[in-house]
């Protein structure tokens, strides 16, 4: 009977399956020194996709080019679009300098990005909606093309 107990009491206080939103906020660094960004004030009631990945990251690199397309035809939309590096911030900024991004570009210095989310390996794409709440999360791309479609599948979702 006690652990019938444990059991109605724990239903209790997290709610039957009801899904509960999870927002997302994180301070990051900026490659172009301008002081950081705190996602919540610096985008408040904008999507925002963050896209997390770091200069030795090979899949990075190759998938990089068709994030800029996709982040230029978004930002129009009103989407904002970040790319977050695990990386130091010299090393960012010197390949930013090679092979820049069409986006806000920033380091995770202060591990506040990784403290909300657990990222296991790069690239990882995360869409958040207007109210910052987490809504797709992707890690790893597709080297043919499908990680592009689901994104703007994605992306067209947040908007309507």
């Amino acid at each position: 009977m006690k652990p019938f107990l444990v059991l109605l009491l724990a239903i209790a206080a997290f709610g039957c399956g009801e899904k509960t939103a999870r927002v997302i906020d994180f301070t990051v660094r900026p490659a172009v020194p301008s002081g950081d960004m705190t996602l919540s004030k610096a985008h408040a009631g904008k999507p925002v996709m963050v896209y997390v990945w770091a200069t030795w990251c090979g899949p990075c690199k190759k998938f990089a080019p068709e994030l800029n397309k996709i982040a230029k035809e978004y930002k129009e939309k009103g989407v904002v679009f970040l790319a977050v590096a695990q990386d130091k911030y010299e090393d960012v900024v010197e390949a930013e300098r090679k092979e820049p991004h069409d986006m806000g570009v920033y380091t995770d210095d202060y591990g506040s990005l990784s403290n909300y989310l657990d990222i296991k390996s790069l690239p990882t794409l995360i869409l958040l909606n207007s109210k910052h709440e987490l809504i797709w999360q992707q890690a790893g791309v597709d080297p043919d093309g499908g990680t592009s479609i689901v994104l703007k599948q994605e992306l067209d979702d947040v908007l309507n």
